[in-house]
């Protein structure tokens, strides 16, 4: 999942106290896209919204890039900001060297429940109703950073119960001169 670059600055310690609800962007709720999308991923079928930018991809494995997939990125900021208060770990062994908070069910910041609770209800139940792969309640997310030097090598993402692993990037404007690569080929 992608967003757009849009930021306002964070309400400060108001905000800390009210709910945040991070919701889907309608375009993705309509019943075309969802048929049509639907039927790409279910059959491996390269495809690409022209009105949304979403893509599937199906080399190596299918996967799909979905950009500006919540209703309001004016929440990603508050997001951003509780995210980078939270307390990481460094992760390091011959695949990986990076940055990874607690699983997100232990974090209390207002943005970062509301995030967690869209993940488990409105996009768990959207990812099942469009891959058609039944999914446990169970739903695991952390946050990580990586610094200049840290990497994350190629991999399966297997998990003993894994059934759909997904990334949500908070770079705004990202560019490729910034370096970094995601490559995707079998393994």
């Amino acid at each position: 999942l992608q967003r757009k670059t849009t930021r306002r600055a964070s309400s400060g310690s108001a905000s800390k106290a009210r709910r945040f609800t991070f919701e889907m962007n309608c375009a993705y709720k309509t019943d075309g896209f969802r048929n049509t999308f639907s039927t790409a991923l279910r059959d491996r079928m390269p495809w690409t919204d022209a009105s949304t930018g979403a893509t599937v991809y199906v080399d190596p494995f299918p996967c799909c890039v979905l950009s500006n997939f919540l209703s309001d990125d004016t929440l990603l900021s508050q997001l951003e900001d509780e995210l980078k208060a939270e307390t990481f770990h460094q992760k390091s062994n011959d695949l990986y060297k990076f940055w990874q908070s607690d699983d997100l069910r232990e974090c209390r910041g207002a943005a970062i429940s509301g995030l967690r609770d869209f993940l488990v209800s409105d996009l768990r139940d959207w990812m099942q109703d469009m891959t058609g792969i039944s999914l446990t309640e169970q739903v695991d997310a952390t946050c990580s950073k990586y610094s200049s030097t840290d990497t994350l090598l190629c991999h399966d993402d297997e998990l003993e119960g894994r059934r759909i692993a997904f990334i949500f990037y908070l770079v705004p404007g990202w560019t490729e001169s910034d370096g970094g690569l995601v490559l995707l080929k079998p393994i």
